[in-house]
């Protein structure tokens, strides 16, 4: 998470945050990618519960063509994603993902999610069978939870061992919004 804001320069930024976002329109609603302007990096994506909750920090832009290169590449992998009614595949640049606030363990179990192919859904369990700790499925739920990146990290796409939805930080109907979009595409 990007740390709140207290009283800002005529930017809307506090001196030395250099912070930047910009707001994706999809079908569900807005969503924002919050980036370091310093170092490029995606700090987290947003999804239209929290962007309508919560206030713009940073620099705002709002043509692509101004993002810094990785910034711009995510932003265009992300409208890609939806423009193709969420059949293309988004292939995170880990290079571009600020990680450095996630734990060797999280960073393992988001790894392991992003494998998970577009149509398909993985369980907690199978997440945590994976990551060689098979009796911390609930550990994987709570990584999930935090997810700093979803969609480039399909958090969506990693359900209970009973065939349920489990949470999603976009909200539940969201989740079945995205997992019916790719499966449609993909399976037309």
């Amino acid at each position: 998470m990007v740390p709140a804001r207290g009283p800002g320069s005529e930017d809307g930024m506090n001196s030395g945050d250099n912070t930047g976002y910009i707001d994706i329109d999809s079908p569900y609603g807005s969503m924002r990618l919050m980036f370091s302007a310093d170092s490029s990096m995606l700090q987290q994506l947003l999804l239209p519960p929290a962007v309508r909750s919560r206030a713009p920090e940073g620099r705002r832009y709002t043509v692509p063509g101004e993002l810094p290169g990785p910034v711009r590449e995510i932003f265009s992998a992300v409208t890609a994603y939806f423009a193709s009614g969420c059949g293309r595949p988004i292939v995170p640049q880990w290079r571009w993902l600020a990680m450095d606030r996630l734990t060797p363990r999280e960073e393992a179990v988001l790894r392991e999610a992003a494998k998970i192919p577009l149509g398909e859904v993985r369980s907690y369990r199978q997440i945590a069978e994976k990551t060689g700790n098979p009796r911390a499925g609930r550990f994987v739920g709570n990584t999930m939870a935090k997810n700093p990146f979803p969609l480039l990290i399909p958090c969506h796409r990693v359900i209970r061992s009973d065939g349920g939805l489990g949470g999603f930080g976009g909200g539940i109907a969201l989740k079945q919004a995205l997992l019916d979009a790719e499966r449609r595409a993909i399976c037309p």
